[in-house]
């Protein structure tokens, strides 16, 4: 009988070969790949929260200057009802010396006070330090607000409106 002798040495290179392109390498692809998944994952995840915040910020800034815009129309209306408020002023003067009130005009007056005194405190509250002077000299003058002088309350208005984008940019 013949006798067959096999060689027990050291596998050959290509069984070392096979192992790493067939095993090793598509385990370092997959892992590639699942790293990369997971990076997009996180880039997107921080981009998303990044455009968020920037909406946020933006919508908050759109309601301040919508607010802002608003109360100059108001403060612009009110100082519009002041030629005519004299004259109730004058009328409700007249009438308090002969000792009797009208109670429409003192209706009119606590009315048109009320929106005055809301734009006054509100105008201090969203606009800067230019407003916030043109406010404190408007008080200075004496007399009820819609007896100052014009240049007081324009100087309010133009106030106002230089200020319509402080502290937002």
């Amino acid at each position: 009988m013949k006798s067959c002798k096999f060689d027990k040495g050291t596998p050959g290179v290509g069984v070392y070969s096979l192992y790493i392109k067939d095993i090793i390498l598509p385990i370092i692809v997959s892992l590639i790949g699942v790293g990369g998944a997971l990076g997009g994952v996180i880039v997107a995840n921080h981009q998303n929260s990044v455009n968020d915040k920037e909406a946020r910020i933006y919508a908050y800034q759109n309601k301040i200057i919508d607010q802002r815009i608003n109360l100059v129309d108001r403060a612009a209306k009110v100082f519009g009802k002041s030629p005519g408020l004299q004259d109730e002023w004058k009328k409700y003067n007249d009438n308090l010396v002969k000792g009797k009130i009208d109670k429409s005009i003192v209706d009119k007056l606590t009315e048109v006070q009320g929106e005055f005194q809301s734009v006054v405190f509100l105008a201090a509250v969203y606009f800067g330090p230019k407003t916030k002077r043109a406010l404190q000299e408007l008080g200075e003058a004496p007399g009820p607000w819609w007896e100052k002088p014009k240049d007081k309350q324009d100087n309010l208005i133009v106030s106002m409106t230089d200020e319509i984008n402080y502290k937002l940019q």
